[in-house]
């Protein structure tokens, strides 16, 4: 049960959600469903995947490809191939148009590749912050977000400036704790600060280690 007293239940292979007492707040019909946030859950009916509220009754209909989860007042959303943003009435604040997409995330800004393969950043609005001029990015924290440039990873900050230098093989999102890790060009990984400064070495050699 979550905190709001929900669960999920599968009858026949059918998702739907109980109360505490074992009754039915919405009836088995969903192929997939999610935990309720916020009075809302995303569910899955025809292939499609939209949101509901505790009633049962759909607020935003099965549209969209892949499961979404709102952050704040929007959600990245997949339209076949595509990535866009919703508001919370299903609206688009940004039209499924790129290939890759973020979350709008504490500075109001989603990395979003176009189908060049061109990254940068957008706000709500739809309209590049910093102008799409990177290989790659990932989301801003502590006001940096990793950002690939000639095959090697650096951080910018909200102006699109470098402030640390592309030269790792791997650059992760900053944590809230102020640290990111990196994976080194000889293969070893290292911990930085948001000024670059190495905070720790790792004796393992994968990103994958560290983060298991």
């Amino acid at each position: 049960f979550t905190d709001n007293g929900v669960a999920r239940v599968v009858v026949d292979g059918k998702y739907g959600y109980i109360d505490k007492l074992g009754n039915y707040i919405v009836e088995p019909q969903f192929e997939e469903a999610y935990p309720f946030e916020n009075g809302y859950a995303v569910v899955k009916k025809f292939g499609s995947y939209g949101l509901i509220n505790t009633e049962g009754n759909l607020v935003i209909k099965p549209q969209f490809d892949a499961r979404f989860r709102f952050c704040g007042e929007y959600a990245t959303v997949k339209v076949g191939s595509k990535y866009g943003v919703i508001k919370k009435d299903g609206t688009y604040a940004i039209n499924p148009s790129y290939i890759a997409l973020g979350s709008l995330g504490e500075e109001g800004l989603a990395y979003a590749k176009r189908g060049d393969g061109k990254t940068g950043f957008v706000n709500a609005n739809d309209e590049f912050v910093i102008e799409p001029k990177f290989e790659d990015a990932k989301s801003f924290c502590m006001g940096l977000a990793p950002v690939k440039e000639s095959g090697l990873w650096g951080y910018a900050d909200t102006d699109g400036n470098i402030v640390i230098d592309a030269k790792y093989l791997y650059a992760s999102e900053f944590y809230t704790d102020g640290f990111a890790y990196v994976k080194n060009v000889d293969n070893s990984i290292s911990v930085i600060d948001t000024s670059g400064n190495v905070a720790m070495l790792e004796s393992v050699t994968t990103i994958g280690d560290i983060l298991a």
